[in-house]
């Protein structure tokens, strides 16, 4: 399936790559993969016509990849973050009131919120566009399977087959089916039930104005910020308590993976590491894993070898490397951080530490990326080194 193709007098490897899953993580990987001149085919069960969903906090190193990927924060409407404050649900008492300060200065990202509609709608834009004479090395998009249901899948040889009788064959599957994805369970050679938190979340919406004539509700407001509580959209609506239509769903989460590669498979987003809401981490690491495969998949070389080399790199980069580990609620209903890997100044400081916030906030994957691609040629330039010299050390003994 390899295929190689002529770029000045180099030739590069472009993959295709079936990605399953069109949520967050699966348009951003597709976005991705075909910036780096890969063709990607993409499955989805559902057909997009009930989306739901509410406001979604990105971070400066989620943003960050959103930069990378063209992403147009302007049509989105996204707003700016600065204060992060939080109050008591039963007392409404503030319980946490940091100041970020400005993240685009600061972090060279923006901050922000927007409507997780919005987010898709935009990822889906530019998951699907189609090449131009600005971007005529963008790698092709082979199909949108919409509503469809995968029945079989090959790890081994990156095969998929739906229930219609219709089979797929890639070079590399992406997994990015959520929360109960089948391509984990199929890599790992078992399912595994998420873990229940035994949390339950509650989400709803209010005109600006009803807010702000709440007595209670309105000492939220910091400033002349719009973030409230929770966050608004780009409509002046935001998240309170006065509602009559209130979303509520189970906040589920599984114990970090030791490696999200598997074979010629690579789980991303919730497939690979869902986590629980609390340091709004979830939509921006599932950025981060499309900023690792940004990195890493550019200009490939030398066959499949540098494929698989490639993929045995993103484990270098995943989400939770670098001591950046998903929180969890225990017993106490308190969020602890398994931060073992963390720097030691940075240990049980809480993941709402402003230390901690700007430890996250710089996090720059593609740095990471090329910190990793030049500690693999440096390892193979000393193999080289050491092959040369064992190979000279047996002539100099055979032959004198």
């Amino acid at each position: 399936m390899l295929k190689m193709s002529q770029n000045g007098s180099s030739p590069n490897i472009k993959l295709h790559v079936l990605i399953v899953g069109a949520g967050i993580a699966g348009l951003s990987a597709a976005r991705a993969l075909r910036l780096c001149g890969h063709s990607v085919e993409i499955f989805e069960r559902s057909k997009f016509s009930n989306e739901v969903g509410a406001a979604v906090t990105i971070s400066p190193n989620g943003t960050r990849v959103l930069q990378a990927l063209g992403f147009n924060f302007t049509k989105v409407g996204g707003v700016d973050i600065r204060f992060l404050r939080t109050g008591n649900a039963r007392t409404m008492d503030i319980t946490a009131d940091i100041d970020t300060g400005c993240a685009e200065e600061i972090y060279g990202a923006p901050h922000q919120a927007m409507h997780r509609q919005d987010l898709h709608s935009e990822l889906l834009r530019l998951a699907t566009l189609e090449p131009d004479s600005d971007s005529a090395d963008l790698g092709q998009l082979k199909g949108l399977h919409m509503g469809v249901k995968i029945t079989k899948i090959d790890i081994q040889n990156s095969i998929l087959e739906l229930d219609d009788g219709r089979y797929f064959q890639g070079d590399v599957v992406i997994g990015a089916d959520g929360l109960h994805s089948d391509i984990r369970a199929a890599a790992l050679g078992r399912r595994q039930e998420p873990i229940d938190t035994e949390w339950q979340i509650y989400r709803f919406l209010l005109p600006r104005e009803k807010v702000m004539d709440d007595e209670i509700i309105s000492g939220l407001k910091v400033g002349n910020s719009r973030l409230m509580f929770n966050c608004p959209d780009r409509n002046g609506v935001v998240n309170s308590r006065q509602a009559n239509d209130i979303l509520y769903w189970r906040v589920y989460e599984r114990e970090p993976l030791p490696n999200f590669v598997h074979h010629h498979t690579i789980l991303v987003g919730d497939a690979g590491h869902a986590m629980t809401p609390f340091t709004a981490a979830g939509a921006t690491q599932a950025l981060e894993d499309a900023g690792a495969l940004l990195g890493l998949f550019k200009d490939l070389k030398d066959g499949e070898g540098e494929v698989g080399r490639r993929l045995g790199l993103t484990g270098s980069t995943t989400p939770f490397k670098d001591g950046r580990r998903n929180p969890l609620a225990d017993e106490n209903l308190r969020i602890e951080l398994l931060d073992e890997d963390l720097p030691s100044e940075l240990r049980g400081l809480g993941p709402q530490n402003p230390k901690r916030l700007a430890f996250d906030f710089k996090y720059d994957v593609f740095r990471k990326c090329r910190e990793v691609l030049a500690e693999e040629v440096e390892f193979q330039e000393l193999w080289f080194w050491v092959f040369t010299w064992m190979r000279n050390r047996y002539d100099y003994e055979v032959f004198g």
